[in-house]
Parts: structure tokens; sequence; C-alpha cells
């Protein structure tokens, strides 16, 4: 550490570790239209308010899990509504309309 300057942190230790450190990250853009299983949820509070990150397989796939960041109201309420309700995992579609995100 040079002499005089304070030690930095990590984003990990200031803003918190990524939710599901293990599953690769996609961006929603890749996803829209595509088939995919919610296994799991986190929500975080952002700059521009709340968003949730989703742990999610593909139903073709080995087993391998991904995660996005979806900031949608509708996405975000059905899956707090899954959760709470106890049903994941869940299969669904991630859809856009050009102004809203959706899961059905």
């Amino acid at each position: 550490m040079v002499k005089g300057k304070k030690e930095l942190q990590t984003f990990g230790n200031t803003v918190g570790a990524r939710s599901f450190p293990n599953a690769a990250e996609v961006k929603i853009k890749d996803i829209i239209g595509e088939a995919i299983i919610v296994k799991d949820a986190a929500f975080k509070e952002m700059q521009y308010g709340e968003v949730a990150i989703l742990l999610f397989e593909y139903p073709d796939n080995d087993g391998a899990e991904f995660s996005v960041l979806v900031g949608g109201e509708v996405v975000r309420r059905k899956v707090k509504e899954a959760i709470a309700k106890n049903l994941l995992p869940l299969t669904g579609t991630i859809v856009h309309d050009e102004v809203y995100y959706d899961i059905a």
C-alpha cells in the first residue's frame, strides 16, 4: 500500500457480492422469447430502484445455471409472488413489448 493512501475496498465488501457467483451472467436482451426455468431470485435496491437477479437454467440444458438482472416491475412482482407461494422452480418466457417486460 502506498503511504498516505487509504486502503481500497472491494465491491463485494461495500455494495454486496454477486447473488449467484457460480452462475454465468447473461443480458436480458439475449433471453427474450426463450423458455427458461427460474430456480431462485434475489432482490437488490439499486440506483434507479429495485432489481431482481434471477437464477435460471434452460430446459434442454445440462443443468448449467445462469443469472440475469431484471428491472421490470411486472417480472419482479410475479417472481416475488412465486417465491412467497413456494412455487419455484417454474418455467417461463420473458417477453418485451417495447415498453414493458413480462414473464409468462
